[in-house]
């Protein structure tokens, strides 16, 4: 079924094959289940062996899963607050780890949209990255990093009609250039020709001679949170030292 809207395991293997050939890695949002709007059915990641051992593969690589939506489900007529209510949350995210035997740490919504329903019950589910958020800046709430949406080349997507339009790779560097913290959002299904994954590697090849830190949303945490306690004993210090 998804075949035809270009989710197939050779078109994910072509962007994984780039991001690994720059000795890089990625955060990958998954869901527990995915809804099919045309049979109205969920049908579970778990009976997908060939994308859980795909998905194996890239976490013992060092890639970073985690959760994008409990079925990725956004049709009012068919699945209101599917992913917004709490259980949907709390039990996607417990389905997860199960499936892959690690915490999952970091949450992006599908379709890039929020709710206030939504914010407040993955946070309570104890998750640390809140990722896609209409904030500007990324900033703290309690212990928890909220990190602005990423940068999507995607101008045209059309679901049903097959037509994925991205930007050239020239405009991904004039975005890259303006930030401190470059967020890349992409979706694999929509590199449908050589051109486009040209232009992804590209991209990457700039990224890895710029000598830029490329972390995943569960590193970045870590970092900022190491950069901020280094501050802590460096300020710390000082004041001791002015103070005898």
């Amino acid at each position: 079924y998804f075949e035809k809207y270009g989710y197939t395991p050779e078109r994910y293997k072509s962007i994984s094959d780039i991001i690994n050939k720059y000795e890089f890695t990625a955060t990958l949002g998954l869901t527990p289940y995915i809804f099919v709007e045309e049979l109205k059915q969920n049908y579970p990641l778990e009976d997908d062996e060939w994308m859980v051992e795909y998905l194996e593969d890239l976490k013992a690589k060092g890639y970073e899963l985690a959760m994008h939506g409990y079925n990725h489900c956004r049709n009012e007529n068919y699945c209101p607050k599917y992913e917004e209510v709490w259980y949907n949350v709390y039990k996607g995210k417990e389905e997860l780890q199960k499936i892959f035997k690690i915490p999952f740490t970091t949450y992006f919504p599908p379709g890039n949209y929020w709710t206030t329903e939504q914010y407040e019950n993955v946070k309570k589910a104890g998750f640390l990255v809140i990722g896609n958020t209409h904030v500007p800046k990324a900033y703290f709430d309690e212990n928890v990093i909220i990190t602005p949406k990423g940068y999507d080349p995607i101008y045209v997507y059309e679901w049903y009609a097959l037509d994925f339009r991205h930007t050239p790779y020239q405009e991904w560097i004039e975005e890259y250039e303006k930030n401190n913290l470059f967020i890349l959002q992409l979706h694999a299904n929509t590199f449908d020709s050589q051109d486009k994954l040209d232009d992804f590697d590209k991209f990457l090849e700039y990224v890895k001679e710029d000598k830029a830190k490329v972390m995943t949303y569960r590193e970045f945490y870590i970092y900022i949170n190491s950069k901020i306690e280094s501050e802590h004993k460096s300020t710390t210090g000082k004041i001791i030292l002015d103070y005898n």
